[in-house]
């Protein structure tokens, strides 16, 4: 009777390829090769994914915060900040903006890195007095919320040519935008103040901002 067939020798068995990496290892090793060649920093730039634009500079500016104190462009360096344009006699689309404004003022709440910075277009009218008022109206911290007047023709230049939205002559005629300014005075989004959706997109550009260092 004929013996069964054995299974070919070890050595005669074609080798085995080796295995590849999981997909999901091409990231993590790209990061650990970067921190080894450039440094942690450009580690956290990959994994933070595309710098925000940088979409201009805010112009240098000087006026009066609602307190008193004199508020510009050099005050604000080094700090992460959200603009808007309204006028407090404004019955439609200013309450609303001021409104998000709140939100986002509320989701900085003990941020001391971010605030917030509304101008008024119709200074004649925005004396400090109203403007102390609108601000308590919307439970806007003196630190954290700011809001200044300046001469007119100086306000509509910088919302015109500074920040690139409405009007350069109508002080009634501004934007609903919200634009976020980094740490060099360079602007860097813009985002509809009235809509949910627009505070939730300014938001996270803010964290992603932060997370490359501000600027």
């Amino acid at each position: 009777m004929s013996e069964p067939a054995l299974p070919p020798a070890a050595a005669d068995a074609p080798a085995a390829a080796p295995s590849a990496p999981p997909a999901a290892w091409g990231p993590l090793i790209v990061v650990a090769a970067v921190v080894l060649v450039g440094g942690a920093g450009l580690a956290t730039a990959l994994l933070s994914g595309p710098a925000l634009p940088v979409l201009g500079a805010v112009p240098e500016f000087s006026f009066e915060e609602r307190s008193g104190a004199t508020v510009g462009r050099r005050e604000l360096l080094g700090r992460i900040w959200i603009a808007d344009f309204i006028f407090t006699n404004c019955a439609g689309t200013c309450p609303a903006m001021s409104h998000r404004m709140a939100e986002v003022h509320e989701a900085l709440r003990g941020d001391d890195d971010a605030l917030c910075v509304s101008f008024t277009t119709d200074p004649e009218r925005d004396t400090l007095g109203v403007l102390r008022g609108y601000a308590d109206h919307f439970k806007a911290s003196p630190d954290r919320w700011l809001f200044l007047r300046g001469a007119q023709k100086e306000v509509l230049d910088l919302q015109f040519s500074g920040f690139r939205i409405g009007s350069a002559t109508d002080p009634f005629l501004h934007s609903e935008r919200f634009a976020l300014v980094d740490r060099k005075g360079r602007i860097r989004g813009y985002y509809h103040g009235i809509e949910a959706a627009g505070v939730k997109a300014l938001l996270e550009d803010l964290r992603r901002l932060r997370k490359a260092g501000g600027s």
